[in-house]
This record gives C-alpha cells, structure tokens and sequence, in this order.
C-alpha cells in the first residue's frame, strides 16, 4: 500500500481551512455587517479558547514564557488587523495581501534567522505573489470592484500588510512549539489570553453598537465563528505541524481565489478585470510553485527505485 506523504497531509489540511476561512471572511462581509468586527474576534476566541482547553489540557510541552507571549501577540495583532481591513477593503484583497507578503518574510527570516537560503523558485515566485498584490493594491487605491470604502483604502490595505507579516510570525513561533513538545489543540488553548480581553475592550469602544440580541444573530455568530474561524484555526495547526513554513505561505496564495469565486454569490460585492487579473496572477504563482515541488519530490523517489546497473 502507497504511504501518504506528510506533507500532503499538511497541504490538504491547510486548503481546506483555506476554504473555510474564505468563506468566513464573505459571510462576515455579507451577513454580519452590523456586528462590530472585535466583537466577533471575541466571541470567536473565547469559544476557540474554552474549546481547546477542555478536549487538549494534556498537551502543553516545554513552557517557554516569551514564547507564548509573543504568540499571544502575534496572534491578537493578526486578527484585530485582518477583520478591521475586512471593513475597509474587499475580501479577495484582503486576503491577497495578507497571503501575498508572506512567502518574501518568510524567506527574509529564515535566511537571518538559520542562514536558509532560499532557491530561484522560491525567490521568483515570491516575487510574482508581491506583483500581483501590486495589480490588488491599485485595484483597492482605485476604488473600483470589490473595493468597500475606497475613501479608507490605505488604511485597509495597511491593515492586511500587518496581518501577513504577523500571520508569519506566529507560525515560525507554533512551528518551533510543536518541536518543543506542544500538541496543536494545546497551543491553540493558550494563544487567545491577549487578544480576549484586547477585542472586548474595543468592542466596548467601537462607533458600531451591539447589535441587539435576537436568536437568529446568535446562530449566526455561532455558525461562522465555529466553522469559519475555530476550525481552519486547528487544519492550520496541522499544516504547520506537517508542513514547512515557506510552503505553507505559498498555499496560502489559493485564499484570493477561493474568496474571488465565493464572492460570487453574495450580493454585496461586485468585480473587476483589474482585481481579476491580480488574482489570476497570484494563483499562477501557487500552481507553479506546487507543481515544481511535487516533481522534485517524485524524482529522488523514482531514481531510487531504478534497478542497480
């Protein structure tokens, strides 16, 4: 019987949270519009939280103090930036933006950190991933399509920047914590200390009021929060088990897409030739990069076999 790669795993695992997580930020955009987005950051993670800490309690590895400081951090930076460019900007380039830059910080780091460096692949389709998050940068500044609130582009567009480098950031911190012993629900249990208490306070603060209480609001809440935020958060975690930190930020390069095609089927938004041909782009950069891995892995394996001359 064929042994599944690993990594496969890794990769199955971190498209489809993908997927999910595409489809949260269409369905936040779509029918959650009157809640605020750190309201819906704190409800999403408090149930992330106590889900975790109840079904992983007996996972926790060596305990790193400044580790698990900086994860919180990372964390809380991630998603308050990430929903509040979902306010200002479309989802596809949001999204876009926020998988776009991570590929070139991740290679950035990894070269400084542990002197890795990276090859011509991963160098020009890096590139090619930053050239397309230019056609949906001017996309966004241009106010055309997809784009919300063209008057607060920037901003949003600022906003998705800090989500990617911070989204880097916190795998290269998980990575290093499964090494170190940490199952992943136990390190989804102890990465949401910060971001609770920071997403309430700016609820409390926000210029959109709590939307008031009817069932049906609370089911949705519930619904988007669990499907779309609470489960890509463990598929992710397994991708980062499985997967090394460069491949994981290029597959992150479908999200654009998947958001693009979802978007379909909302009423809310509308599109463009320009934003098509940014994410067009940007799936090309995935597809080759994916291709070529896959061959490479194939080759050392189908030399192996080949009878001894």
């Amino acid at each position: 019987m064929t042994k599944i790669d690993p990594t496969n795993i890794g990769r199955i695992s971190v498209i489809l949270a993908i997927f999910l997580q595409a489809s949260g930020k269409v369905s936040y955009g779509t029918f959650l519009w009157e809640v605020s987005a750190p309201f819906f950051v704190f409800i999403s993670f408090v149930m992330a939280t106590l889900f975790f800490l109840v079904t992983a309690h007996k996972g926790v590895g060596k305990v790193n103090w400044v580790e698990l400081f900086c994860l919180n951090l990372t964390t809380a930076i991630t998603f308050l930036s990430y929903f509040y460019a979902l306010k200002l900007i479309e989802p596809s380039i949001v999204g876009a933006l926020e998988q776009g830059i991570g590929p070139i910080f991740t290679l950035l780091i990894l070269f400084f950190t542990i002197g890795a460096r990276p090859t011509l692949l991963n160098v020009l389709v890096s590139c090619g991933i930053l050239a397309s998050c230019y056609v949906l940068g001017t996309a966004a500044m241009k106010g055309g399509g997809f784009t919300l609130s063209s008057d607060y582009a920037l901003l949003g567009l600022l906003a998705s920047i800090v989500t990617g480098i911070c989204s880097v950031l916190t795998i290269l911190i998980s990575k290093n914590m499964i090494k170190n012993g940490w199952s992943y629900g136990s390190i989804l249990a102890h990465r949401f200390y910060l971001i609770i208490p920071i997403s309430f306070i700016l609820a409390t603060q926000s210029n959109i009021p709590f939307p008031p209480f009817s069932w049906d609001l609370a089911f949705q809440i519930f619904i988007i929060s669990a499907i779309c935020v609470v489960l890509p958060l463990y598929l992710f975690q397994i991708g980062i088990g499985l997967c090394d930190p460069y491949t994981i930020m290029v597959m992150g390069a479908s999200m654009p897409l998947i958001t693009f095609l979802l978007q379909g089927f909302s009423p809310v938004y509308n599109w463009t030739w320009l934003t098509t041909s940014g994410l067009l782009l940007l799936t090309a950069c995935f597809v080759i990069d994916s291709v070529v891995d896959q061959k490479s892995k194939r080759t050392p394996a189908q030399s192996s076999k080949s009878p001894a001359t």
